[in-house]
């Protein structure tokens, strides 16, 4: 229905936030089906063992905690998949009753060395796992305190029988017991529960970032290039190919009111043939469209044909069959001058998300809407001029108060570097006002000096004529900035400067410094059971030739052996430092990088995992492998973690096959690849590996792969990928050179 419109905008973080919330559920649902298999298996299991065992009989109190125990898996199988808000106290009860069990074990046997006695430090870190909050672990523990409690005060009372009499047992050891286990319940619980509380903490905060962000790249995909467009048809443009970029819809269409008359007509439709709209008007008050514009009220309709607002008119002529509308307003000047209105959302529902973010959209091109039907009213000569002026000037103040709201700093920057005009953000990040700034110099302002810095991404714009960008570090501001210019022309196309905008990132970089460390310390765990064997073998070396040492009184001997033990030191100090050298948190400074050294010291520090997991490694650099800038830790964290996913796709061995080079296609790249002869990865799961918290592993993040693609995008570079079921997986990242 729509003309087919191309996409205009990057987006580095495409996922919608209901991914995260998708990611809960998961986690829940995947802890809690292990808490049913577990604990069907030691149900059974101990019944068995206590009927067939048990002499002279089976105590019926442990047969019955165990049958309570197993019966209430049923229902709670059922309370898992239908009412997940119930997982937390499903969980706790049916942990209530497991406590129960092995309180009542501990106090007949009346012995701290029980084979049941485990489950006291199993079942927290456990609950912790399916509902990763603080007090889960106070929770359980005082589950378990409690259970225990009450046993030991029913046998005081004469309620329940005592256990097995010993003379020699002391009064003290029930409450010897119940100390112990306080104890360590509440030192795992403490440790469990901060751990989890931390993940989430970095999962939320992450989450916030990816909503952040994708509200600031629409702007950046709108409001910038509305700036810079020309014409209305431009603006209008751009409005539809970002709909048809975030909001996956089979119809849409931008409806503009006229000025001699209180009817709205399609300025701007999204695909299809517009001759049918041409000649098409809709009253306002008449559809949907029409209730939007007379009302100024957004609206969702979820079936179009039961609504007594909507007008079949529209479908009629152009043969459409509407099914739900997601319609918004365009206001400027406290005036309704038209709506957007988009049809049939593809995916599923119009949801409150799509409707903030159309809102969004429709705030902020409105006055620019408004300003370039002016601009285009004015050249055609159809107002008197008393009122267009005053319109425009209406106008161009709407504009400005737009711009201020931006909580981005806008500047207009000519060739020069002297700032035309800007927004009131970047005033008040330097203390002052739009008008006191207005032919100072950017580089005096940000840096404090007398010339452009390097790589200054104006003159990058001024050299190429194209946009450009780039992280700025403001010494003067004490903020760490990301700048994108856009080229500024005028009406005959001469090049004037460029429209400047500064994004404050320094929360931003501290919060991705955060998760590149916590990724990087989750990567050292994966290699912590090969890096302790690979430390464990030189310090018996070292063990045994201190042995011999001491076992001889020959002169030349004992020089043989501590030679020898000198040597398997200095390997093993080669290890540690290998390791500390990782560990540390990663540098951002950027310097010239060996990119082969650094693979090579990688594969090192990952030899025994590989070597463990029958992993064979081929290398193939080319020749001349030039140096990159970059930051040397980040790297080595990305090659680590693509290294480490190709050895658990091939958990029965295979090849991984390692090759650098050097490309030349629109600028010089230094390539490296690796693939891997691995299970592949399945087409629909190609598009989403990078996305934040997507993982197919049980035990997974999901933020491995979404750290190396962010750190390889802040380099300046990407990462293509390759696969299919079967054939393995190549990664290749693309460094710029």
């Amino acid at each position: 229905m729509m003309n087919s419109a191309s996409q205009v905008s990057p987006s580095d973080l495409s996922s919608d936030l209901h991914i995260v919330d998708l990611s809960n559920t998961q986690r829940q649902h995947r802890g809690a089906t292990a808490l049913i298999r577990g604990k069907l298996i030691a149900d059974l299991a101990l019944i068995a063992f206590l009927l067939f065992t048990a002499q002279p009989a089976p105590d019926p109190i442990l047969i019955g905690l165990l049958l309570a125990d197993l019966l209430f898996l049923i229902p709670y199988s059922r309370i898992v998949r239908q009412n997940p808000r119930a997982i937390a106290w499903a969980t706790y009860l049916s942990f209530a009753i497991t406590l129960a069990f092995i309180s009542w074990h501990l106090h007949t046997t009346g012995s701290l060395i029980s084979d049941q006695v485990a489950w006291y430090f199993v079942v927290v870190p456990l609950a912790a796992v399916i509902i990763p909050r603080a007090q889960t672990a106070r929770v359980v523990a005082g589950l378990a305190i409690a259970a225990y409690l009450l046993i030991s005060l029913a046998e005081v009372t004469g309620v329940a029988p005592a256990p097995n009499p010993e003379p020699a047992r002391a009064e003290y050891i029930p409450i010897l017991h119940m100390i112990v286990v306080t104890l360590a319940i509440a030192g795992i619980g403490f440790v469990a529960a901060r751990f989890f509380a931390s993940v989430e903490e970095y999962r939320e905060s992450f989450a916030r970032l990816v909503e952040q962000n994708r509200y600031e790249l629409l702007w950046g995909t709108v409001g910038k290039q509305v700036i810079t467009a020309q014409s209305l048809d431009q603006v209008l443009t751009v409005i539809i190919q970002t709909i048809n970029k975030d909001i996956n819809v089979e119809s849409g269409s931008v409806l503009l009111r006229e000025w001699d008359s209180n009817q709205l007509f399609f300025a701007k439709i999204l695909r299809g043939d517009a001759q049918h709209f041409s000649s098409l008007r809709i009253r306002v008050g008449q559809g949907i469209a029409g209730y939007v514009a007379e009302t100024g009220q957004s609206l969702i309709v979820e079936d179009a044909t039961r609504d007594p607002r909507w007008y079949s008119g529209v479908d009629r002529v152009t043969g459409f069959v509407t099914r739900s509308i997601l319609c918004v307003p365009l206001i400027a000047e406290a005036e309704t001058i038209g709506v957007i209105e988009l049809l049939n959302k593809m995916d599923g529902s119009f949801t409150p998300d799509d409707l903030r973010l159309l809102e969004a959209m429709a705030t902020q091109v409105a006055p620019t809407i408004q300003n370039k039907r002016l601009q285009e009213q004015m050249r055609n000569a159809q107002f008197p001029s008393g009122e267009l002026f005053r319109k425009i000037e209406h106008a161009k103040q709407e504009w400005e108060d737009t711009v201020d709201a931006i909580d981005e700093g806008i500047a207009l920057i000519d060739e020069q570097c002297r700032i035309l005009r800007a927004n009131r953000v970047l005033a008040n990040w330097i203390n002052t006002t739009p008008a006191q700034l207005i032919g100072r110099h950017c580089f005096e302002i940000f840096h404090g000096g007398d010339t452009p810095p390097p790589d200054c991404p104006h003159m990058r714009l001024l050299e190429t004529g194209t946009p450009t960008e780039g992280e700025v570090e403001s010494s003067v501001l004490g903020r760490t900035l990301h700048l994108k210019t856009y080229p500024l022309h005028d009406e005959t196309g001469n090049h004037l400067g460029s429209v400047n905008v500064w994004q404050d990132i320094t929360a931003e970089k501290r919060l991705r410094a955060q998760l590149i460390q916590s990724e990087k310390m989750a990567a050292t765990g994966r290699l912590a059971a090969s890096i302790a064997h690979e430390i464990n073998n030189p310090l018996q070396a070292i063990r045994g030739c201190v042995d011999l040492a001491q076992a001889t009184s020959d002169l030349e001997k004992n020089k043989r052996y501590l030679g020898m033990a000198s040597t398997e030191l200095e390997r093993l100090t080669a290890i540690v430092r290998r390791m500390l050298d990782f560990y540390r948190p990663a540098r951002a400074e950027r310097a010239p990088v060996d990119a082969r050294a650094l693979v090579e010291d990688v594969l090192l520090l990952s030899a025994k995992r590989l070597q463990h997991a029958r992993v064979s490694i081929h290398t193939d650099w080319a020749e001349e492998i030039p140096l990159i800038n970059g930051a040397a830790d980040q790297l080595k964290q990305v090659f680590l973690n693509f290294i480490l996913n190709a050895a658990e796709a091939m958990p029965q061995g295979g090849t991984l096959e390692i090759r650098g080079q050097v490309i030349h296609d629109e600028g010089t790249w230094l390539t490296v690849s690796l693939a891997d002869s691995g299970h592949g990865i399945p087409p629909q799961d190609l598009d989403k590996i990078f996305e934040p918290f997507f993982t197919t592993k049980p035990d997974g993040t999901g933020l491995g792969l979404a750290v190396c693609h962010n750190i390889i995008t802040q380099h300046g570079g990407h990462v293509t990928v390759d696969s299919a079921p079967g054939h393995g997986t190549t990664f290749t990242v693309w460094l710029p050179v």
